[in-house]
């Protein structure tokens, strides 16, 4: 049961990582404008946070596959 709640974690922080990545490029595409300043330094910041989780998950998991 462990095994498979990590694993949800990490498909749900990866879901969110990426569309952190896609509203940072739709950022980038429509000529970053004024009025949405904050998008970039905030995705940036979250992906700062949410990175090192999901390698660190995903790191835990294959060490608890490949065993002692």
């Amino acid at each position: 049961m462990q095994k498979h709640l990590t694993l949800f974690v990490l498909l749900i922080l990866c879901v969110f990582a990426g569309s952190i990545m896609l509203d940072i490029a739709r950022y980038f595409r429509n000529g970053m404008p004024n009025y949405d300043f904050y998008v970039l330094p905030g995705g940036i910041l979250l992906l700062m946070i949410v990175s090192p989780i999901i390698y660190g998950l995903s790191k835990d998991l294959l060490k608890e596959r490949r065993g002692p």
